[in-house]
């Protein structure tokens, strides 16, 4: 009972730490609300769309042409009106055949280009949409720990998936609607010159207010869309730890407080969607009344023409509809604001993630190692680390490590045993000092080879979904069949995949969900053996283990441990005595070494942390 109300509370900080840390990110984000211009956008977007330019090339070709014959259109039914009005009855009937089959060609002349140029377009978007995913992923799963420690799972998620989303409708619906637009409005403008100058300088006046009109709306709209998209991520994020995480909710019995703290941020996310409804309710009928002054001003003016015998009837017809032409955009433009903004927001956070830089690379011509040579002779020199500025985690740490020697590294927590793996395996950099592998400084050598020496076993261990042998085998086809199933059995994990009647094709799920806490242990040992690697960390490897199978956990643990470097962190004590040397760490600082006995023969820390341990 004791030992799960440490665990329950240990739980609880853990829980309260991320919470507060979730906050303090949120906080930061809030004030600084980055915001990129709209000319870096708009190189976004086309730094992707000129990866497909022969198919953007040929749409807008098309749209040229479509938009040509949607105002050819009503200038046919105007001169059709005119005839109608001025012609005899054998005139009117022969030119009611030729303009009608004219119509009907133009008709489906347009038909086919619009066909072909959605079609066009629809391709590349998605082909657009596939290689932003696809930058993402590759550029996020390159980037250093520490970005994964202060940005949220969900966060990461919404840029892949909704963010990349959004731009869907961007590339294949709104952008597209809005260069026809442009196109539109451009050609009633040449059309209304053509047809009359006069009636078309009192559209150019007038259209400004419109312009005006929809100018003041897309900046209020963006503004909000930028604080809908970041409360948006915050819900995500807070869905995605609550859902990874509903066991420990559950066993805490907290779940009330995280529906509240849940209503909290959905609320923060309909109150900003609200907030955009309002928006968007006075842009419309504002615009609808600015457009139909328009239409009201080119009505009479156009009949005094009439009246004045300077334009016919049919002129005025071609207006009317020219002026339905050019309301239609103006109109869908209102629609098209909540997505391309949308989209404009999303394009903000996704240009964001790209642009995170990692700060852990490779020096030009770093040495490469091979793992099959490396000796595993570990040695940190006068090492100093902070994770932020200069609150020092680590202080002036010296040790040495010899090849195939085990140490343990032991501590309070918060001591810094942790910060002491991260540095070896180099997800983090030293302010001050070296820390030396085989006679050369970590900084020069490849990250990914020195990686490739280091096999880590920690207390939580990941299981993909995927089989037995995916999980031990990780991607690497060089490993073969025969040595995951001599690795397993090296450290007795042969004994429970083979109860499974599909062995080693066993597909497990996500998590390992359906396997003990000993059982994905004895997975991640398998993988060490597997991969062979020279330098061996445990990192509370044995802190959960089930009673089942501790026995066979200890025994792999002495299995792997035997002719490799060997570095364990560990709380349980008694799991690291026969190690060849203990560190005793407090506070950033060595502050003993020495054997199991030799330090208890101090009754100093060590003394202190085995005894309050065992008694």
């Amino acid at each position: 009972m004791q030992l799960l109300s440490v665990r329950v509370v240990y739980i609880k900080n853990c829980m309260k730490g991320r919470k507060l840390r979730r906050r303090s990110m949120t906080d930061t984000a809030q004030e600084k609300k980055p915001s990129i211009s709209d000319l870096k956008l708009f190189k976004f977007m086309i730094r992707y769309a000129r990866q497909f330019k022969l198919s953007i090339l040929i749409s807008l070709l098309l749209l040229i042409f479509s938009t040509t014959f949607k105002l050819i259109q009503p200038a046919i039914i105007g001169r059709v009106i005119d005839l109608f009005i001025n012609g005899n009855s054998s005139i009117l009937l022969n030119g009611m055949i030729k303009y009608g089959l004219l119509y009907l060609m133009v008709l489906a002349v347009m038909s086919f280009t619009i066909f072909l140029q959605v079609l066009l377009i629809g391709r590349a978007g998605q082909n657009i949409l596939y290689a932003i995913r696809d930058d993402i992923f590759k550029h996020v799963i390159k980037l250093d720990l520490q970005f994964f420690d202060k940005t949220p799972v969900g966060k990461v998620v919404t840029r892949i998936t909704n963010d990349t989303e959004t731009l869907n409708d961007m590339y294949t619906s709104v952008l597209l609607n809005v260069i026809t637009d442009v196109f539109i409005i451009v050609g009633v403008i040449i059309g209304s010159f053509i047809v009359s100058p006069r009636i078309a300088w009192v559209i150019i006046i007038l259209l400004p207010v419109v312009i005006i009109t929809s100018l003041l709306f897309r900046k209020v709209m963006r503004m909000n869309y930028r604080s809908f998209r970041n409360h948006l991520s915050g819900l995500n994020a807070f869905l995605s730890e609550s859902i990874s995480s509903m066991k420990i909710i559950s066993l805490l019995n907290i779940q009330e407080k995280k529906k509240k703290e849940f209503e909290v941020i959905n609320q923060n996310v309909h109150h900003s969607y609200m907030i955009e409804v309002i928006i968007y309710g006075v842009f419309r009928p504002l615009l609808y009344f600015s457009t139909q002054i328009i239409f009201c001003a080119v009505l009479y003016f156009a009949a005094r023409m009439v009246i004045d015998k300077e334009i016919s009837v049919g002129t005025v017809f071609i207006f009317i509809q020219y002026m339905s032409i050019l309301f239609e955009p103006l109109y869908e433009l209102a629609e098209q604001f909540n997505v391309f903004q949308s989209a404009i927001s999303a394009t903000e956070k996704i240009e964001q993630t790209l642009s995170v830089k990692q700060s852990i690379i490779s020096i030009p011509d770093p040495v490469i190692i091979d793992r099959s040579v490396v000796r595993g002779h570990i040695e940190f020199r006068h090492v100093w680390f902070a994770y932020t500025n200069e609150d020092w985690v680590l202080k002036d740490v010296s040790f040495t490590i010899a090849p195939g020697e085990s140490i343990a590294i032991v501590g309070p927590t918060g001591a810094g045993k942790s910060s002491i793996i991260n540095l070896i395996s180099r997800y983090y950099d030293i302010q001050k000092g070296e820390i030396i592998l085989d006679g050369v400084n970590i900084k020069d050598i490849e990250i990914n080879s020195l990686r490739r020496c280091l096999g880590v076993v920690m207390q939580d261990v990941f299981i993909f979904a995927g089989t037995f042998k995916e999980n031990i085998r990780l991607f690497d086809d060089s490993i073969t069949d025969d040595m995951i199933k001599k690795s397993s059995e090296f450290v007795n994990a042969d004994k429970f995949i083979n109860a499974y009647k599909d062995s080693y094709n066993h597909y497990i799920e996500e998590r390992g969900a359906t396997l003990s806490s000993g059982q994905r242990q004895l997975i991640s040992f398998a993988r060490v053996m597997a991969f062979d690697n020279p330098i061996l960390i445990l990192d509370e490897a044995t802190a959960s283990i089930d009673t089942e199978t501790e026995g066979l956990i200890q025994a792999a643990v002495n299995n792997i441990m035997s002719g490799r470097t060997t570095i364990a962190i560990a709380h349980r004590l008694s799991t690291i005595v026969h190690v060849n040397r203990i560190m005793v760490l407090s506070k950033g600082e060595i502050k003993e070494t020495g054997t199991h006995h030799e330090l208890l023969a101090m009754k100093g820390l060590y003394f202190q942390l085995y005894t309050h341990q065992f008694l």
